[in-house]
């Protein structure tokens, strides 16, 4: 039989399941095959989703269940942002959707009915843009004139606008009269009159700069845009990108987490570790320093999103699993984005209370084990030495299965 999670943890604690190095081994197999169907969704703007495309070309995640038992049919729908396919799991309609540390911080500060867990990923920042004829080339610009911006209230859009004038001026956009207005990606990438710059992320701006809608200000990496006529430091990021809250890695840890329908993993944790060990697999296989990885990466982006190469292969060149990591597993420098970015929200009134390291260690206990468990039957690979290096551009840690050494530092 297929063991529940409450069984896992019972029969095997956080230990999990020892095997041979390289081995994948699925000790725990259905005497027959439970056919299921499993409906999740994918954001065509969102580089990372070059995972699931791979993963569903090639069945991955229907072959890992199956070793499990289970005969599965994947549906992805297509979805606009994480925070609307989240919606599809509340209501039970979808299994599982990606998303942003905003959405995280509301699960757990609202205390939604789902379950948080791996697979990781992140690096596809948010752009600050303006018209392609303004005049405006400084936030001091646009705090002079009480600027009207356009983002997705309560997303990472939100928290990096957020962070960035708080770098340049201790204050919140709000505290210094500039208007967050709360726009879908799709209508503002018209960039609408009324409006004097617009906050979008991942491959948005790019595609927006194509079509001469916008030109870039400054991203979260404090990277300035064409439109940028302020001082610039001697690392060549705009001068106050010294004072970022994520220095160095950019203005916000910029992070994606998946979230799962309470009664499948309950139910069904084999799942989970099944789309795990098919996440690994195509994280290898999309590794980005390799020439088979980028030319993946450039055929699937090209014909999706038809920008020049370069730009192309500049969205997957940020990616936190493909660029940096080559594997997906959580750690608690990538849990650090949540617990960053709450306060914003809260102050905001977007979530009932601010989040705290005990909430988020709650919250992610569930999937723990399991992330333990798909490590191990996957190798153990990554070494654990690997996941805790500090020498590196992208902010890690301890893994899940490891909170009990975690830092842990509340946001005051």
């Amino acid at each position: 039989m297929t063991l529940t999670r409450r069984d896992f943890v019972k029969k095997t604690g956080t230990a999990g399941l020892a095997v041979a190095a390289g081995s994948v081994g699925f000790p725990y197999i259905a005497s027959a095959q439970t056919a299921m169907t499993i409906n999740t969704a994918y954001f065509p703007t969102y580089p990372g989703h070059l995972l699931e495309h791979y993963n569903l070309k090639n069945n991955l995640f229907v072959k890992y269940a199956a070793q499990f038992g289970y005969d599965i049919t994947l549906n992805q729908v297509e979805a606009q942002t994480g925070v609307a396919a989240l919606e599809g799991v509340l209501a039970g309609e979808l299994d599982w959707t990606h998303h942003g540390e905003s959405p995280a911080a509301t699960i757990i500060s609202n205390q939604l009915p789902v379950y948080l867990g791996s697979p990781g990923d992140g690096g596809y920042g948010n752009t600050l843009m303006v018209r392609p004829d303004s005049t405006v080339g400084t936030l001091d610009e646009l705090v002079e004139k009480k600027a009207r911006i356009a983002l997705r209230i309560a997303s990472g859009q939100h928290g990096f606008c957020d962070a960035l004038f708080r770098a340049a001026y201790g204050k919140g956009p709000e505290e210094l009269g500039i208007e967050m207005v709360d726009m879908s990606p799709s209508e503002a990438m018209l960039f609408p009159k009324g409006l004097d710059a617009v906050v979008s992320h991942a491959v948005i701006p790019f595609l927006m700069r194509h079509k001469g809608v916008a030109k870039f200000l400054v991203n979260n990496e404090g990277v300035p845009g064409s439109a940028w006529k302020g001082p610039v430091g001697p690392d060549g990021k705009v001068d106050f990108f010294k004072n970022a809250g994520a220095h160095p890695e950019g203005f916000i840890l910029y992070r994606g987490y998946n979230s799962y329908r309470r009664e499948l993993i309950d139910e069904h944790p084999d799942l989970y570790v099944a789309f795990m060990l098919a996440m690994v697999e195509a994280a290898k296989a999309n590794d980005q320093s390799t020439p088979e990885g980028q030319r993946m990466a450039y055929e699937w982006g090209k014909d999706l999103w038809g920008l020049p190469k370069e730009q192309v292969m500049a969205q997957f060149a940020a990616s936190i699993t493909m660029s940096h990591r080559k594997w997906p597993w959580l750690t608690e420098g990538d849990l650090k984005a949540i617990v960053n970015g709450a306060p914003m929200l809260h102050a905001a009134g977007r979530i009932r209370r601010p989040v705290k390291w005990d909430m988020v260690k709650e919250y992610f206990s569930a999937t723990a084990p399991l992330d333990k468990k798909s490590w191990e039957m996957a190798g153990s690979v990554p070494a654990i030495e690997e996941m805790t290096r500090t020498d590196v551009a992208d902010v890690r840690g301890y893994p899940m299965w490891m909170m009990d050494k975690w830092e842990a530092k509340d946001v005051m």
